[in-house]
């Protein structure tokens, strides 16, 4: 095999891995040889790869188990442009043309079967805006995956539109874009971060002009290139994102968003401390924001806005609305507030398709 073609396959393999060591048998990539093809597979029972792997010479059937983070790092640091892989009893050795080094190997047959029938339902998305759609939410899943009904990303169809949602304790992200011709019927799941951070990252390698899934109802499955990729739903209920979405608000104020960024990314040298928060003072079509920290000093930039509604001053994480405000691409933006203690949502004043939802802190008095 050649250095590059195992270098590319075991980068992405290792991603597959679980952190935590479920079973030992799962920190291994299965090797397996079929129709003169090599192919490496891992899994961590919740999504599964197979990556069919270039060689230069098979000459035998078989098939074995090996560490996956060792055999990226072999791949790595291998002193010449190929390496010759030979299987005796319980281990694997690793010819590289200037010695050998011998690796331990675990049993196939203790290895799970993975399941990559590419059967279900065919849905063809344009790849472009399932990616662009994927970046705007993917921020905003909960990285806990302890709170596993929020660990993921919502995939709604519905007619000709596909909403993307995600969301933690704190924030909301919603998408929604027209990825289809004609009417179609409604259909949901749920994927995990995990899953959908592998999809992003496959569609980045992709030169097709359509990312195409099929949907069994318990898995998602694709190609791409010789990669398949198999996410198993997760079994949890989204929360009932809709009764988020705040009804009616009070003050409304349109922003530079380059500007408030720059402003909000200075301030945040001064809000770096745990627990830290930056104010929005919001007073007679001017906006004041500001923090205090005893450790780092203060900090106050005023900007002239658009205001409609009450005056108002409400407190956030800074990286909350740091974050937020990075994912969107339009120039003006249109903040929306309820009060002090409900959400704020935030979207473009002229493209409709995508708002944010942060949750204020309480201001210490």
């Amino acid at each position: 095999m050649k250095k590059n073609i195992l270098m590319n396959a075991t980068s992405k393999i290792v991603s597959i891995i679980p952190k935590k060591n479920i079973k030992p048998i799962l920190s291994g990539v299965k090797i397996h040889s079929k129709d003169n093809s090599i192919y490496f597979s891992a899994t961590d029972m919740e999504s599964s790869m197979m990556i069919k792997v270039e060689s230069f010479n098979i000459e035998e059937q078989g098939s074995y188990v090996i560490d996956a983070l060792t055999l990226e790092e072999i791949a790595k640091n291998l002193l010449k442009d190929d390496v010759h892989f030979t299987l005796e009893t319980n281990k694997a050795i690793a010819h590289t043309g200037a010695g050998e080094i011998k690796i331990p190997v675990m049993n196939a047959d203790d290895y799970p079967e993975l399941d990559f029938d590419n059967v279900g339902e065919e849905i063809k998305l344009p790849k472009e805006k399932i990616m662009e759609m994927i970046e705007k939410v993917l921020f905003c899943a909960s990285t806990d995956e302890m709170i596993r009904n929020l660990n993921g990303v919502l995939w709604e169809f519905s007619g000709k539109y596909l909403r993307l949602v995600s969301a933690d304790s704190y924030r909301m992200a919603v998408t929604e874009e027209v990825v289809f011709d004609e009417e179609r019927p409604d259909l949901s799941f749920f994927l995990s971060l995990k899953s959908m951070k592998e999809i992003q990252s496959l569609l980045k390698e992709s030169d097709e002009e359509y990312f195409t899934i099929k949907f069994d109802g318990k898995k998602v499955i694709t190609k791409i290139k010789d990669i398949l990729f198999a996410a198993r739903l997760m079994d949890v209920s989204f929360p009932n994102y809709k009764a988020v979405l705040p009804e009616q608000f009070q003050t409304k104020i349109i922003i530079n968003r380059v500007e408030i960024l720059k402003a909000l990314k200075l301030i945040n040298i001064i809000a770096k401390g745990k627990g830290d928060t930056v104010k929005l003072n919001i007073e007679e079509n001017k906006l004041e924001i500001s923090a205090r920290s005893q450790d780092r000093g203060d900090g106050d930039i005023p900007y002239e806005i658009k205001q409609e509604g009450k005056n108002m001053l409400v407190a956030f994480d800074p990286v909350y609305l740091i974050e937020g405000l990075q994912h969107f691409n339009g120039d003006e933006l249109e903040m929306n507030f309820v009060d002090e203690n409900n959400a704020l949502q935030i979207n473009d004043t002229e493209i409709s398709g995508f708002l944010h939802i942060i949750m204020p802190v309480k201001i210490r008095t």
